[in-house]
């Protein structure tokens, strides 16, 4: 039986230190090489994990890029458009802007529709109640596209903007 310390065992901390050992593995693993070059072998090296580990607490690298967009999926989810969500998101488009080649890395190909899913689970899971499941599962999926639609266009170029332009242009959608 596992420790109790306080509010969490001794297990609960060793998993969490794991967990961010591999997120921060493959943000590092990203920062020297693309996506499709990063494999599961090189996050446990990063990581300094067994891969027996890696895979109690994840079922490949896309579910460790879900975990590490994290932070930046709850504030693509959030569709209030209260003064708070707009602070939010001229942070995250600063982020995003500062780090714009591992942005462009991550919100294009087959990344993007991983964290298009995700984000689209979050977005529905906020629903508000009183339309359909089907209706508030179609508006999830249309916010999470239409947001990531986005931030795509501008880290690619494809719209020049400024960072406090996207934020509201991301606000706008919901």
């Amino acid at each position: 039986m596992a420790k109790k310390t306080g509010a969490t065992t001794l297990r609960d901390r060793r998993a969490a230190r794991s967990r961010g050992a591999i997120v921060q593995g493959l943000v590092r693993s990203l920062g020297r090489r693309s996506w499709r070059d990063v494999d599961v072998g090189d996050l446990v090296r990063e990581a300094r994990v067994a891969r027996s580990t890696f895979y109690r607490h994840f079922t490949g690298k896309e579910d460790v890029l879900v975990a590490s967009m994290s932070p930046m999926l709850t504030v693509l989810a959030d569709r209030s458009g209260d003064a708070p969500a707009r602070a939010a998101f001229e942070r995250l488009t600063d982020h995003l802007w500062s780090n714009r080649a591992l942005a462009r890395e991550i919100f294009c190909g087959d990344r993007a529709f991983v964290i298009e899913r995700a984000l689209a689970a979050r977005v529905h899971d906020a629903a508000a109640p009183g339309r359909s499941r089907l209706e508030q599962r179609i508006d999830a999926i249309r916010i999470a596209a239409a947001r990531i639609a986005i931030v795509r266009a501008w880290v690619t170029g494809e719209v020049s903007a400024r960072p406090a332009d996207i934020a509201a242009a991301l606000a706008g959608v919901r």
